[in-house]
């Protein structure tokens, strides 16, 4: 791996894992969803406005349509783990959601899509899964104080297998 390339890595990683921090002890709500929509339009509007002086890419209905499913699905994403880590803790509600998403993305594929994933795909997912009940507390997850936290961490990673 190059320097830049490992550079953009951890520097992307950093950045996550601080949103994720920010979000959990911003204790969540519309203001915090608003202020960080917000200042993600004004990180990417440059970016955005180059791409449309450089390519000139013609818009339609199709694509109208993609931006606001996609957009309507990020909201109920932002929603759901705000309200996830108002419930439990962010060592337990974020690796539920991130690694349910992939789960349930490989099942979806599977009885939607016909996708025949071979055994290393499986097993991943199988580790993938264990890994997270492993590590974010194991049968504690099915305490009565922590199935809301749990059943949030799901339902945000129904939103990651959704897009």
């Amino acid at each position: 791996m190059t320097g830049p390339a490992l550079a953009l890595l951890l520097g992307s990683a950093f950045l996550h894992a601080s949103w994720n921090l920010l979000a959990k002890r911003a204790k969540g709500g519309a203001e915090f969803l608003w202020l960080f929509s917000l200042m993600t339009v004004v990180v990417y509007a440059p970016v955005v406005a180059g791409y449309v002086l450089v390519f000139e890419p013609r818009f339609s209905a199709t694509h109208l349509a993609f931006a606001l499913g996609s957009s309507a699905i990020h909201v109920g994403y932002f929603i759901c783990l705000q309200r996830g880590y108002r419930a439990g803790d962010l060592s337990l509600v974020y690796p539920v959601a991130r690694g349910s998403g992939p789960a349930l993305a490989t099942g979806l594929a599977v009885l939607l899509l016909a996708e025949r994933p071979g055994a290393q795909a499986l097993i991943g997912t199988a580790f993938v899964v264990v890994s997270v009940f492993v590590l974010s507390g194991g049968r504690s997850l099915l305490r009565s104080g922590q199935r809301r936290a749990v059943v949030y961490g799901l339902v945000t990673g129904a939103f990651i297998a959704t897009y």
